[in-house]
């Protein structure tokens, strides 16, 4: 197989994915939301907001719950999610949005928060029903728990944060990249995820869950960017009722059953059919006994369909989307809403 020839089916593949996706969108969705009395302002302009979410047709005349995609670091929801689960969920007419972050999702943590407060407003009000959130990285975890955290008004608009290997407790992978000495990779959202930065720090202190959201969190054990994760320690959620943590590998039987990769868990089957279940029971986390185990053995075909394209993705991360932003000499401070104190006002 030639190197030319895998390249050309990729941009192929993509050009036919990228299709599908725009054929089911509305791309301009009104500012529809309305913050509730007393909640923190939102920085980011109506029309910014507005423009970052984009909506299949069926969201306003949705039967069930809207599911909202969120992309993970350095990603778009094309990047994150275009291979494998938005074919799916338009397979299924499930209704959906996507938000797109600002600088492909590098900068500011709490100013990507934002953008989801936005679109869990926007999607309630144009449903009328509770929202499924769906996340990747750093958009399964810290992006949609700031939000959660911060605005407490959407709360009540959630059903369940499904969240694929999140760095809910941040990741020492990101200690490598030197921040502080070279800067070159370290965006404001790589300074924010590292296990000691004060963003990481200010959202795990207090409450980490709530009790009228669902939590089912999906991890890969031993991921090669969210450690340490032998057993899920940079991903899990405090347990409780409506908290459901899950590695791939322990669902299927051991270590060598499901590669040990943070790209691959948007596509592994086994992902896709507990995000299935999940969507098939509102109200409820992940209950592992509707899941069939039968999944696990699809694991090594399916990710194979999708190898180049995943490839292709950590070679534009690395060599493009990252360093298009560049680094930055510090992790942005804290917004007063998070530390106040003298010269903040809450």
């Amino acid at each position: 197989m030639s190197t030319g020839n895998s390249g050309t089916g990729r941009r192929r593949w993509a050009s036919r994915a990228t299709l599908l996706a725009v054929a089911s969108l509305v791309f301009s969705v009104p500012a529809l939301a309305h913050a509730a009395p007393g909640a923190i302002p939102l920085s980011e302009s109506p029309g910014a907001l507005a423009a970052s979410l984009q909506c299949s047709a069926n969201v306003r005349t949705a039967t069930q719950e809207p599911v909202l995609l969120i992309p993970g670091t350095a990603s778009t929801p094309q990047g994150s999610f275009g291979r494998t689960l938005i074919p799916d969920l338009q397979k299924n007419r499930t209704p959906f949005c996507q938000v797109t972050l600002p600088q492909t999702n590098t900068g500011d943590v709490q100013r990507n928060a934002e953008y989801v407060v936005h679109a869990v407003r926007s999607m309630h009000a144009m449903s009328g029903r509770k929202v499924q959130l769906i996340g990747w990285s750093q958009g399964g975890g810290p992006m949609p728990r700031w939000a959660l955290k911060y605005w407490p008004d959407i709360r009540p608009m959630v059903d369940n944060l499904i969240a694929l290997d999140p760095d809910n407790a941040g990741t020492a992978v990101l200690d490598i990249f030197g921040c502080g000495i070279v800067n070159l990779f370290c965006t404001p959202a790589i300074w924010q995820q590292r296990p000691t930065s004060n963003f990481i720090r200010t959202l795990n202190a207090g409450a980490m869950t709530y009790p009228n959201v669902n939590y089912t969190v999906i991890f890969v054990n031993l991921s090669n960017f969210i450690q340490p994760s032998m057993n899920g320690e940079s991903q899990r959620l405090p347990a409780g009722p409506n908290v459901t943590n899950i590695g791939i590998q322990d669902f299927c039987g051991g270590l060598a059953s499901s590669p040990p990769d943070h790209a691959t868990v948007v596509d592994n089957p086994v992902a896709m059919a507990m995000i299935s279940s999940v969507l098939a029971r509102p109200g409820k986390p992940l209950n592992l006994q509707t899941v069939n185990r039968q999944t696990c053995g699809r694991i090594g075909s399916e990710l194979a369909k999708v190898a180049g394209p995943l490839v292709q993705n950590y070679f534009t991360t690395f060599t493009q989307t990252i360093p298009q932003y560049g680094g930055v000499p510090a992790e942005p401070p804290l917004r007063c809403y998070a530390r106040p104190g003298p010269g903040c006002k809450r």
